[in-house]
């Protein structure tokens, strides 16, 4: 079995004393290569804490994480840099695109960064914008693209490097039905092609059928269903 995420009582604590809430209670899971999750809950209920914290974007308060077979160590800021550079691909609930550079210099310039050369870099990315629809806006700056676009630009730039763990928090959020359907399929296929770890926080239960497990984060902990 090829374990790709092992969260094992992630707790996440916010503020101190009367004024400490706490998110995450002992949360665990576990997601092996080339399955896709669904993390389903509430407003509130913890599942961007879950997933920023998977994403080393975010320190646990108590608890142990593992990416890739290796025990993550928050301590260290080099490592989590290095961890979300070459084995992680994110996609944020807003695109979060460099307004000064086109739609696919943003996305080549991450390839770089991960080692992809330029030549690999381009023409992975006008593949992916094909498949998502947006090759005809790769030469436009962000503030000339609808939301949707941006977004789909943004999946683009987490899929670039073919990461070994891909986390994406509402990427469907800005985008119609169909576009919507288009991305969680690609962010699926991407997913079994290459063997990675997906987990999607998404609201949109029309879509929990396509999903190898359907979890919920419920009281700080996360309930598979069966």
């Amino acid at each position: 079995m090829n374990i790709k995420i092992a969260c094992r009582a992630i707790g996440k604590t916010y503020g101190e004393g009367e004024l400490a809430e706490t998110v995450l209670r002992g949360a665990d899971l576990q997601v092996n290569a080339g399955e896709a999750c669904i993390l389903l809950g509430p407003s509130g209920s913890g599942k961007t804490t879950l997933l920023s914290i998977i994403g080393c974007l975010s320190t646990p308060s108590s608890g142990t994480l593992e990416l890739l077979g290796k025990p993550v160590d928050f301590s260290r800021n080099d490592e989590c840099v290095r961890i979300r550079r070459h084995a992680l691909g994110f996609v944020f609930q807003h695109a979060q695109l460099l307004p000064f550079l086109t739609a696919q210099q943003n996305v080549v310039l991450t390839a770089k960064n991960t080692g992809l050369s330029a030549i690999a870099a381009e023409q992975r990315c006008a593949e992916l914008f094909r498949q998502l629809d947006i090759d005809k806006m790769a030469h436009k700056k962000p503030g000339l693209l609808s939301g949707g676009q941006r977004q789909r630009v943004a999946i683009s730039r987490a899929l670039i490097h073919k990461p070994a763990i891909v986390l994406a928090d509402e990427p469907t959020a800005a985008l119609d039905w169909r576009h919507g359907q288009t991305v969680i399929d690609l962010l699926i296929e991407q997913t079994r092609d290459v063997g990675a770890a997906l987990v999607v926080v998404c609201h949109d239960q029309r879509l929990v059928s396509r999903f190898d497990r359907v979890l919920t984060v419920n009281n700080g902990r996360v309930i598979e269903s069966i």
